[in-house]
């Protein structure tokens, strides 16, 4: 079970860091930015869920979690936006946001285990 855990949080790193490689939000203006904060888990054990992407839906702007599942990041986007969140093995969710500057906390994001 651990093998598993650590082959999926490689694979989701990797496919962050390509992620993140290509579609970098470096250098945006700080002005109207918002910023998402919060943490994926396994919805059953309640475990973190590390190297989960997190993004704004038809955007470039996003993140994976880190190790212990949390993400902090800045977009320029505004008012009624979706943010995908997704990993390897686990089914994704869309979540509804209204990005309107400042700080919006997402809370926990728990996703459950695919079929």
């Amino acid at each position: 079970m651990k093998i598993k855990k650590f082959t999926l949080f490689l694979a989701s790193m990797l496919m962050g860091v390509m992620l993140l490689a290509q579609f970098s939000s470096y250098g945006q203006n700080n002005s109207n930015q918002s910023t998402l904060i919060g943490k994926v888990i396994d919805s059953k054990s309640g475990e973190s869920l590390p190297g989960a992407v997190i993004l704004i839906k038809g955007t470039t702007s996003g993140i994976t979690s880190g190790l212990d599942g949390n993400f902090k990041f800045k977009t320029k986007e505004t008012g009624a936006q979706i943010a995908i969140v997704r990993t390897i093995g686990y089914t994704s969710k869309e979540i509804e946001v209204n990005l309107k500057g400042g700080n919006i906390d997402m809370g926990n994001i728990s996703l459950d285990i695919e079929a």
